[in-house]
């Protein structure tokens, strides 16, 4: 029997779009001094003032510090649940980020046999609003396979923008498009469940 410990990690790293800015080389230096000094000057009112600037008015408030921004940040969970089969699966955190959601995982496979935890991708967060989050399965071990005696432990991540009004979320391992578990964790059928069935229901969120 090998004894073997695979770390799973998946980093989403935000895409940033740099704009270019070039200077025009069709129009002369000084032409373009002298075209820059009368854009100031039509950019003041009457009064000398710049009509651009924040003069702390309820209009120049950035609309992106409404309501619509995710509860971001990172809260303890440390959950542990035991299918009769061995396997031992650990939620130890929640973090939010803008466009996703990632759990800090742990699993020990105590089984004699490799075990799936996310088989044909079926892993799933659903939040108390009823929004579904997208698994995003790591490239070196999508089906999160632990061999026996195992132990598996990173991040896993869920792709969607939390609003402000969820406030918990259940996380799902192994169960079909109806929210039922394929192999659930019955005495019955433990010695043949090689992709347990796990569900942590109402875990909270970073704010809630």
């Amino acid at each position: 029997m090998r004894h073997t410990q695979r770390t799973v990690a998946l980093a989403i790293a935000a895409s940033l779009a740099l704009s270019g800015c070039r200077a025009d080389d069709d129009q002369p230096t000084d032409d373009r001094a002298d075209q820059q000094a009368d854009d100031d000057v039509d950019a003041t009112d009457a009064d000398g003032r710049d009509p651009d600037a924040d003069d702390g008015s309820p209009a120049d408030v950035d609309a992106d510090d409404g309501g619509d921004a995710s509860p971001l940040g990172e809260v303890t969970i440390d959950q542990t649940q035991t299918h009769p089969n061995g396997v031992e699966l650990t939620i130890r955190a929640i973090r939010v980020e803008q466009n996703a959601i990632f759990l800090d995982i742990e699993a020990f496979n105590g089984a004699p046999f490799d075990i799936l935890l996310t088989p044909f991708e079926l892993a799933s967060i659903v939040d108390d609003t009823g929004k579904r989050y997208r698994y995003e399965p790591p490239e070196d071990n999508d089906a999160l396979l632990i061999e026996p005696s195992g132990t598996l432990e990173g991040s896993i991540a869920f792709i969607g923008r939390v609003g402000t009004d969820a406030s918990s979320v259940t996380v799902q391992f192994n169960h079909d498009q109806d929210g039922e578990p394929r192999s659930p964790a019955d005495r019955d059928n433990a010695d043949f469940s090689d992709a347990p069935s796990f569900e942590f229901a109402d875990l909270p969120l970073p704010g809630a």
